[in-house]
C-alpha cells in the first residue's frame, strides 16, 4: 500500500486525479517505489511504523537504500522471514527526509520478527508467541525497562494473548480501530498463506 500524500496528492488532489493533466500525474510513477506495507506472491508481509530514537548502523561497503525502498526490495525479491532479514542485514537504511521506522515482517509459515535499529545495531525481536505486533514505539528500549511504555501496545497485547492470536479478520480491524490515533490513516490485516 502507498499513501499518495507523500507524493504530494491529497485533499482535492487525491480525489481528482483522472481530471489533472497528465505532466501533474507524473510524481505518481514513484508511487511503486514507496510502500508503506504490502504482502507478496509467497505470502511475505512487511508493515513498517515510525519510531523515534532509532539509529541504525553504518557500513561504507554497503548500499545505502531508502527505508521505504527497502520493503519494495523485500516484497519483490524474497520468500520467508529469514531472507528479509539477510536483505536488510546488506543495506545501509536511509531515512532521507522521514522518520525512522521499523518493520514487522511475517511469512507464510507463521514466522514473524520485528526488526529495529537501535544504538547503531540491528535488533531481531522474534515471536515468542503465537503473534506479534507493533506500534509506534521501539520494543527494544521497553524490554529493557521491563514496560511496554505504550497504551495502545498493551491493549493490544492482552487482546492477543487472550485468544492466543486467533482473531477473526473482523476481529482484528475492530481491535485495530480500537488503538487508532487521530492520525491514522488506514489498517490493514493480511492472511499470509501458501
Amino acid at each position: 500500500m502507498v499513501d499518495i500524500a507523500y507524493l504530494g496528492y491529497e485533499g482535492i488532489y487525491a480525489t481528482t486525479l483522472l481530471d489533472l493533466p497528465l505532466a501533474e500525474r507524473q510524481a505518481l510513477l514513484d508511487a511503486p517505489f514507496l510502500p508503506f506495507d504490502g504482502m507478496n506472491e509467497h505470502g511475505l508481509t512487511i508493515g513498517m511504523a515510525a519510531v523515534s530514537g532509532s539509529e541504525g548502523p553504518f557500513d561504507e561497503s554497503k548500499k545505502k537504500v531508502d527505508s521505504l525502498m527497502i520493503i519494495r526490495e523485500m516484497l519483490d525479491h524474497v520468500r520467508n522471514v529469514d531472507e528479509a532479514i539477510a536483505i536488510l542485514q546488506n543495506f545501509n537504511i536511509d531515512w532521507g527526509n522521514g522518520p525512522p521506522l521499523h518493520y514487522l515482517i511475517a511469512d507464510a509459515s507463521a514466522s514473524s520478527v520485528l526488526v529495529e535499529f537501535y544504538e547503531g545495531e540491528v535488533i531481531i525481536i522474534p515471536d515468542h508467541d503465537s503473534w506479534h505486533a507493533a506500534t509506534n514505539h521501539l520494543r527494544t528500549t521497553a524490554n529493557k525497562i521491563g514496560s511496554s511504555g505504550c497504551s495502545r501496545y498493551d491493549h493490544i497485547s492482552s487482546s492477543l494473548t487472550e485468544t492466543e492470536g486467533l482473531l477473526s479478520t473482523q476481529d482484528a480491524l475492530t481491535l485495530l480501530a480500537d488503538v487508532a490515533q487521530p492520525s491514522t490513516q488506514w489498517s490493514v490485516v493480511y492472511q499470509p498463506s501458501t
